[in-house]
């Protein structure tokens, strides 16, 4: 049996990422965790977004068409500091942690994606105060 997520209250992310398949198996895993998620495919889409709806969470991927996942973050910290802030990437290993901190991004997560580390990521985010890295997992 399944515990009950810690997400269950409904909280609302906002997903940028490009790729479709990872977009929708992204929706589909915070779904069934109880987020309440909209999705887009890129950079401007998330910043109209943001803009024109609430979200507690941004989860965006680095590399995306118009503008980057240090843009989008920016972007949506300028509009509401208070926002958490998620970032995947596969260059995470190219990313100074300054950079991250700079840009509002409170957590990184490299790919290839864990399901399983980007909920821990969303559930631990709130109760965050400073920038994390979800160390790399042996492949």
């Amino acid at each position: 049996m399944q515990a009950m997520p810690k997400s269950e209250s409904h909280v609302r992310v906002l997903i940028a990422e490009d790729e479709g398949d990872v977009r929708d198996l992204l929706c589909d895993t915070l779904r069934e965790h109880g987020y309440a998620v909209t999705a887009v495919e890129d950079g401007a889409q998330a910043i109209r977004a943001f803009r024109d709806q609430d979200f507690d969470i941004v989860l965006t991927d680095l590399a995306m068409p118009g503008y980057s996942g240090l843009q989008v973050a920016k972007a949506c910290r300028r509009q509401r500091p208070s926002v958490k802030v998620v970032m995947f990437t596969a260059w995470d290993l190219l990313l100074d942690d300054d950079q991250c901190i700079q840009h509002g991004v409170d957590r990184l997560i490299p790919k290839p994606l864990r399901m399983s580390a980007v909920i821990d990521a969303l559930d631990e985010v709130g109760s965050q105060a400073r920038f994390q890295r979800t160390p790399r997992t042996p492949v």
